[in-house]
C-alpha cells in the first residue's frame, strides 16, 4: 500500500507542479481517457482518498477547475493527513482566484511536511497575488532555504525584497536566480516549454518558465513577448506591458509585439499610448483588419470619433465581414449624430451576426431618436428574447 501512495504521489507532483522539471503534459485524448477511468474509480470507491485524490489532479490538468476544487475538498475531508491534496486544493483555489482560502490550504501542507520548498513557494506566490510582500519574502527566503537552486524561488524573492525597498538583497537574489537558471536549460528549450504550456491555457507555469529563459538570456525579444501575452491573460497589466515594452525595443519591426502592447494599454486605459502602439503595428503592417479595428477603438474612447470612423472602415475595408466592427462603427456614427449611416451599419451588422444584442439595441435607438418608433418598438420585441437588460435600456425610449 505504501508503495501504492508513493507512487501516486510522483505521478500527482508530476501533474500538479509540472513547469520545467519534467516532461511536457500528456496528450489530452489519453487524458479524457484516464479521467473516465478515475470517475469510474471513485463511483466504485467513494471512500477512497486515493482514488479521489487522482481524479482531482486529472481534473487540474485538464483546466477543470471548479470540478477539481470538489474532488480536491473530498480527499482532504477523506484524508486531512494528504499532502499532495492539500497542495491541489491551494494551487485549485489560486487557479479559482480564492486567494484566502489558498493560503489555508499551503499552510496545512507545509504543517504536513515543513522541509517542502515547493510548498513554501506556492505560500509565497499567493502572498504575492495578495500584495503581502513581506510574508512573501519570508516564505520564498524558507523555500530557498531548503532548495537554493531553484530559479523561481530566488527570482520571485528578489521581486518581494524589491517591493520592500531592500534593493541590495534583491540584488542578491536575482543574481542568484540568474546563475540557477544557467546551470538549469537551454533558453529555447525553456521559451518553447513555456509557450507550449501558455498554448494549454497554463498561464501561471508559462509565465515562471518564460521568466527562468528571460533571466538566462535578457535579450529574448520573444520570450519577453509571449511574457507579456501570458502575464495579459491574467490581467496583470502593468507586468505585462512591461514585458511588452522591452520586447517592442528589442524587435521593433515586430508588429504582433505593437499589437500586444497597444492592447494591454488600452486595458488599462491608457488610450493615446494604445493608440500609438497599433499605429505603430499598422506602419508595420498595413493588411491587419484586426490592426486597423482595435486603433478605432482607442480612438473612439479619447473621443477622436473622425479618425474612429476612418480607422474602423480601413478595417472594414480589409475584412467587410467583422460585425464588431460594423457595430462599432455604428456606434461612433450614432455619437455624431450621423444616424441615418448609424443605421445602415447596425443593419449589417446583424446581417452578419443576427443574434448580436449591442447592435440591435443601437438600431432600436437610431430609430427612436429618428422617429421610427414602429421599427424601434421592433428591436424592442427581438431584445427582449436575445437581452432582457437592453430591451429594458431601450423600453426607455419608447415610452
Amino acid at each position: 500500500m505504501k508503495r501504492l501512495v508513493g507512487l501516486l504521489w510522483v505521478v500527482l507532483w508530476v501533474a500538479l507542479f509540472a513547469v520545467a522539471y519534467s516532461a511536457p503534459s500528456q496528450d489530452e485524448k489519453d487524458l479524457l481517457e484516464q479521467l473516465k477511468e478515475a470517475r469510474r474509480a471513485v463511483q466504485a470507491t467513494p471512500e477512497d482518498p486515493l482514488s479521489q485524490l487522482n481524479l482531482a489532479s486529472l481534473l487540474f490538468e485538464l483546466g477543470r477547475y471548479p470540478e477539481a476544487l470538489d474532488a480536491f475538498v473530498a480527499s482532504v475531508q477523506l484524508a486531512p493527513d494528504s499532502f499532495p491534496a492539500w497542495i491541489g486544493l491551494g494551487m485549485t483555489q489560486d487557479r479559482l482566484g480564492d486567494h484566502k482560502q489558498a493560503l489555508m490550504a499551503f499552510e496545512s501542507a507545509i504543517e504536513l511536511k515543513k522541509d517542502s520548498a515547493d510548498a513554501h513557494f506556492r505560500l509565497g506566490q499567493t502572498h504575492f497575488q495578495l500584495h503581502q510582500y513581506e510574508k512573501a519574502a519570508l516564505a520564498y527566503a524558507e523555500a530557498a532555504r531548503l532548495k537554493p537552486d531553484y530559479p523561481e524561488v530566488q527570482y520571485y524573492l528578489a521581486e518581494a525584497l524589491d517591493y520592500l525597498g531592500q534593493s541590495d538583497q534583491a540584488e542578491e537574489a536575482l543574481k542568484r536566480s540568474q546563475q540557477a537558471a544557467k546551470e538549469d536549460s537551454d533558453p529555447k528549450t525553456l521559451f518553447n516549454r513555456g509557450l507550449q504550456l501558455d498554448r494549454q491555457g497554463r498561464s501561471d507555469e508559462a509565465i515562471q518558465v518564460l521568466r527562468r529563459a528571460i533571466l538566462i538570456s535578457p535579450e529574448f525579444a520573444d520570450a519577453h513577448y509571449v511574457l507579456g501575452t501570458a502575464l495579459s491573460s491574467k490581467k496583470r497589466y502593468s507586468e505585462a506591458i512591461e514585458a511588452l515594452e522591452t520586447a517592442a525595443r528589442l524587435a521593433p519591426d515586430d508588429p504582433d509585439i505593437h499589437f500586444a502592447l497597444g492592447n494591454a494599454y488600452y486595458w488599462t486605459t491608457q488610450n493615446q499610448k494604445a493608440a500609438d502602439s497599433f499605429r505603430e503595428a499598422i506602419r508595420i503592417q498595413p493588411d491587419s483588419a484586426d490592426f486597423h479595428y482595435s486603433l478605432g477603438l482607442a480612438l473612439y474612447d479619447l473621443s477622436r470619433h473622425t479618425e474612429a470612423i476612418q480607422a474602423y472602415q480601413a478595417s472594414l475595408r480589409l475584412n467587410p465581414s467583422n460585425a464588431e466592427a460594423f457595430c462599432a462603427l455604428a456606434n461612433t456614427r450614432y455619437m455624431l449624430r450621423q444616424l441615418r449611416q448609424a443605421i445602415s451599419d447596425y443593419r449589417r451588422a446583424i446581417k452578419l451576426r443576427p443574434s448580436f444584442a449591442e447592435a440591435h439595441y443601437g438600431l432600436g435607438l437610431s430609430y427612436a431618436l429618428t422617429n421610427n418608433r414602429q421599427l424601434a418598438r421592433k428591436q424592442y420585441e427581438v431584445l427582449k428574447k436575445l437581452s432582457p437588460d437592453y430591451a429594458r435600456r431601450l423600453a426607455a425610449y419608447l415610452k
